[in-house]
This record gives C-alpha cells, structure tokens and sequence, in this order.
C-alpha cells in the first residue's frame, strides 16, 4: 500500500542509438522466475518511478526493469521484503503514464483503485495543471470509492500549433491522508495539414 521509489541506471539507453523511451516496472514475488506484478506500464525510460506496492507478502521480492519496446532489462540485485500492510489504505495503477498522441485527438487512461485492509474512503481526484488553450481534461467520475476505477480523458482536438512533450498532473485525496499527486507524460506532434 505504500508509495515507493523505483530508481534505475538509464546507462544511456535512451539515447539515440538503442532509443529506449519507455520501460515497464514489474514484480517478482518468487526470486525472480516470474514476473506477474505490472507496478507501472510504459514510464518515461529516465531513471526514476514511484510505484503502489501491492496488496503482496514475502521475502523473495525482486524487480524488474524492461525496456518498453525492446527486449533488454536489469533485475535487483538481490532478493527484498515486503511486509503485510498495517494500515487501511488504498493503492490504484494506471494503464500506462505516457501516450504520443498527434494532434488533434483524445488520450484516455484507465485508473483502477483497490482498497488495503477493507478501507472505505472515498477518492477524490482533481487535474492540478494548468492546461495549455484548447485542451480540456475531465474524469469519468471524480469521486470513487477504494476499489473501483474510472477513466480520465485528455481532450486535444482543439489544441492548436503545440509541438513537444507536456505533463499534465493530477491529485487524488481522501480524508486523514495525504494527497496523492501523478504525473501524466505526453509527447504531441502537430499535424497541422493547412
């Protein structure tokens, strides 16, 4: 239920000759003979994810990073615990934290929640970002409960003449808990055909 930090060497795996722009965070839970836990999909390939730790015991944990497109990956190094969560909580997983998306178009992501140890609360989440003129962000529902999931739509048909990468931040919070923020990663291209 925790959030935690998932650091890597990108060992210049990004740059143009392998081209390795997004990696893949998954979880072993037998010493790393499998990998059936996706912590986060298709995560910008820059060294650093925050990820929920899953509702998962033991003491065989071990990660995985692999190259989104390629087939390349590093394990850690050796075996680490996870313990029962004490706390009610809640984790969520996203579909993914990046899409390319040419302009003009819509990009959705699917949040899926779950509650840790039968908590309750309710989710509020709310985009944080100043958007850029003529893009629009709206959830599905705004406000859940632990354990259901909606989906977040990025409207774009109206953004006009932006070119590059954006990040768009959203916050999810709950009463007694601190909020919860997530970054969204986009590279747009304009596809202006006048």
């Amino acid at each position: 239920g925790e959030y935690r930090e998932v650091s890597w060497d990108v060992a210049n795996t990004d740059n143009e000759l392998v081209n390795c722009k997004l990696v893949n965070i998954r979880l072993s839970a037998d010493g790393g003979f499998t990998y059936p836990y996706t912590l986060l999909a298709e995560t910008p390939n820059n060294g650093s994810a925050y990820v929920f730790v899953p509702d998962v015991a033991g003491n065989n944990m071990r990660i995985r990073v692999e190259a989104a497109n390629n087939i390349f990956f590093d394990i850690s190094d050796s075996n680490f615990s996870i313990a029962p969560a004490t706390e009610p909580g809640y984790t969520y997983s996203l579909s993914s934290v990046f899409q390319e998306v040419c302009l003009p178009n819509t990009a959705m992501f699917e949040i899926e929640t779950a509650s840790v140890l039968g908590f309750a609360g309710t989710l509020d989440l709310d985009v944080i970002s100043d958007l850029p003129e003529g893009l629009t962000a709206s959830f599905s529902n705004s406000s859940i409960q632990a354990g259901e999931s909606t989906d977040l739509t990025i409207d774009m048909n109206e953004l006009f003449g932006f070119n590059g990468p954006l990040e768009i931040q959203f916050s999810t919070t709950t009463e007694g808990q601190d909020p919860f923020i997530q970054s969204l990663y986009f590279e747009v291209i304009d596809n202006d055909m006048s």
